[in-house]
């Protein structure tokens, strides 16, 4: 069986380099046989890719990969702390900035969790949250948890 990083690789996706922080936080944290993921950001080398609001600056498909560029993130703090091959996935939070008459909001981390089934043969758990505001003005944050194997 591929593993998570092959089969990246077999899809050409390259994973973005890790962002240090630039808060007073920790990238992930290990409790047990799990690992929290602190909020990854859709950006590329300390570059913000996506910023705004679904509806009135961006559509549902860059909500969509603005989620996915983030969660390539997190898969960057994962590989570069950890290893990659050795979590699955247990949840996806994404916060994606709204207009209060956000009708797809659900669908915002589509892409996302397809890449995560086909990467690591399972999907996590969902929530999915409309914000008003995130940091710098990004435009979509993910929190994810992953369970060390």
């Amino acid at each position: 069986m591929a593993r998570p990083t092959q089969r990246l690789a077999a899809c050409g996706i390259e994973l973005p380099p890790p962002v240090a922080p630039e808060a007073t936080y920790v990238p992930l944290v290990r409790c047990g046989a799990l690992v929290f993921v602190s909020g990854r950001d859709p950006v590329w080398a300390a570059d913000i890719r996506y910023a705004g609001i679904l509806g009135r600056d961006f559509n549902l498909a860059e909500a969509q990969d603005a989620v996915l560029l983030a969660t390539l993130n997190a898969f960057a703090h994962l590989d570069q702390e950890l290893d990659l091959d050795r979590v699955l996935p247990v949840a996806l939070r994404a916060h994606v900035r709204v207009q209060p008459e956000a009708r797809d909001l659900h669908r915002a981390a589509d892409s996302a969790m397809s890449l995560l089934s086909d990467v690591f043969g399972r999907a996590p758990a969902l929530t999915v949250l409309g914000a008003s505001g995130l940091a710098a003005g990004i435009a979509a944050e993910v929190e994810t948890v992953f369970e060390m194997i």
